[in-house]
């Protein structure tokens, strides 16, 4: 009796696996555009010098943050199914 609910249990965990992996590469995509704005933020503020320092180093650290949260994004979306 045990047996027939596998295949339907594991065909749940690989759609829930898969719905996993498509939300995965949308944050991709979102982190990449924030990425993007933040680079472009930078780059905007560096060029007015009137612009206090602390501005454009608070604007870097959000730059570096998203590196690393593009990276974490990316590596999971890029671990296999586990099906």
């Amino acid at each position: 009796m045990g047996r027939p609910r596998a295949p339907s249990f594991n065909a749940a965990i690989g759609g829930v696996l898969g719905a996993i992996k498509e939300a995965s590469g949308s944050l991709t995509s979102a982190s990449a555009d924030i990425q993007q704005t933040a680079v472009y933020s930078t780059a905007m503020l560096k060029r007015r010098p009137a612009c206090p320092e602390k501005t454009g180093q608070s604007v870097d650290a959000a730059v570096t943050a998203t590196d690393h949260l593009a990276a974490s994004i990316t590596e999971i979306g890029s671990r296999p199914r586990m099906a």
